[in-house]
C-alpha cells in the first residue's frame, strides 16, 4: 500500500482508499493489486458505519468508486454489486439512482459533513469520471481465506525474449541451472539479482515456470543435496508460499494446485511463521554449512533472491 493511501480497519472490514483518482476500470485493478476488491456496501448498517469512520478521518465530501454498476444487470435500470453479484437494495440504502446510459454507469459514494452516518450514492460514467477508489477485504482478525497470485506476465515474457534474441545457449548471469527433484529444471538465483515476491513470481512466469514449491520431505531432501553439490552460498530466497489476505494462516504453495503449506519437513525459524499482516510471503534461508533450509515470512515487497522451478527450454 502506498504511504499516501488511507487504511481503515473498522465496521468488521478492512478498507483502503486510494489517494490517486482514476476511472472505474482502473479502480478494479487498483484493488486487485492489493489483494482486495472494490467495496460493496450491501447493508444500511455497513454504509452508516463506514460514513462515520470517514467523518472521523475528515474524508467527507470525497467521491469514492465502489463495485456497484449497471453493466452486469440484464435490467439496465438496476444496479448490482459486482464483487458479490447481489442487486443494490436501493430502498434499504435510501438511494435513488439512474443508470444514465445503462452499461456506462458505475456507483460512487461519499459521506457528507452535514449527514451523520449516511452515505450519498451517485451514478457516474465508468469510463469518463475519475474518482478515488474504495477497496475492501476481510478484517485481518476475522479473515477466513488466503489468496494466491493471479498475475499476468506478458511484459516480462517480451523482455526475456528480447534478452535472448539470437542466443542459442541457454544461461543467465546470476543463475545456476540444474535439474531434478520432480521439476524440469530449477533456477537458483544467487548473484546480486534480487526482486520482490511479486517480481520473482513474474520473472519465473516469464520463463514458463513458477516460484519454487517444496511440498514434500523428499523434494526438500533432494533440493538440499542439489544445493550442497553445487556449492550454493548461504542466502535467503523467495519460494512460492504465501498467506495473502489472511496472515494468521501459515500459508499455501502458490503453484498450479495451491496446496496447503504444511508438513513436518518445514522447519520454521524461531518466532515463525509470523502472523503479522505485513508479512504474508514465505522465504527459505539456506545454510551452506548445514546444507539445510529454514523458513519464515516477510513483507512481500522486500527484495531478496528467488528460486524458480519447472523451467522449460525457450
Amino acid at each position: 500500500m502506498s504511504d499516501a493511501d488511507t487504511l481503515i480497519e473498522g465496521c468488521g472490514r478492512k478498507y483502503v482508499i486510494s489517494k490517486s483518482t482514476h476511472n472505474h476500470s482502473y479502480a478494479s485493478t487498483f484493488c486487485c493489486s492489493r489483494f482486495m476488491e472494490l467495496a460493496s456496501l450491501e447493508t444500511k448498517r455497513e454504509a452508516s458505519c463506514l460514513a462515520t469512520e470517514l467523518k472521523k478521518r475528515k474524508l467527507t465530501n470525497i467521491t469514492l468508486w465502489t463495485s456497484g454498476g449497471s453493466e452486469p444487470c440484464q435490467d439496465s435500470k438496476s444496479f448490482a454489486w459486482c464483487s458479490t453479484g447481489e442487486f443494490v437494495n436501493q430502498e434499504a440504502l435510501n438511494v435513488s439512482l439512474s443508470t444514465e446510459g445503462g452499461k456506462k454507469s458505475a456507483l460512487s459514494v461519499k459521506a457528507l459533513d452535514d449527514r451523520e452516518g449516511q452515505m450519498v450514492f451517485q451514478s457516474e460514467d465508468r469510463y469518463v469520471r475519475k474518482s478515488r477508489t474504495l477497496c475492501e477485504s476481510e478484517h485481518p482478525n476475522n479473515c477466513t481465506q488466503m489468496k494466491c497470485l493471479q498475475i499476468q506476465c506478458s511484459a516480462e515474457i517480451a523482455l526475456v525474449k528480447s534478452l535472448y534474441k539470437g542466443i542459442k545457449a541457454r544461461y543467465k548471469i546470476g543463475y545456476l541451472f540444474t535439474s531434478g527433484c520432480g521439476s524440469k529444471e530449477i533456477d537458483i538465483n544467487h548473484d546480486n539479482i534480487k526482486n520482490t515476491f511479486f517480481g520473482g513470481y513474474k520473472w519465473c512466469c516469464a520463463d514458463n515456470g513458477t516460484l519454487l514449491s517444496i511440498e514434500t520431505k523428499e523434494k526438500l531432501t533432494c533440493l538440499e543435496n542439489l544445493f550442497r553439490e553445487k556449492n550454493v552460498p548461504k542466502n535467503r530466497y523467495w519460494v512460492s508460499g504465501a498467506s495473502l489476505g489472511c496472515a494468521k494462516f501459515i500459508g499455501k504453495w502458490c503453484n498450479s494446485r495451491d496446496e496447503p503449506l504444511i508438513g513436518d519437513h518445514i522447519m520454521w525459524a524461531p518466532g515463525e511463521p509470523s502472523k503479522d499482516p505485513n508479512k504474508e510471503c514465505v522465504y527459505a534461508d539456506y545454510d551452506n554449512v548445514t546444507s539445510k533450509f529454514t523458513f519464515g515470512k516477510a513483507g512481500c515487497k522486500t527484495s531478496i533472491f528467488f528460486i524458480c522451478e519447472g523451467i522449460m527450454p525457450m
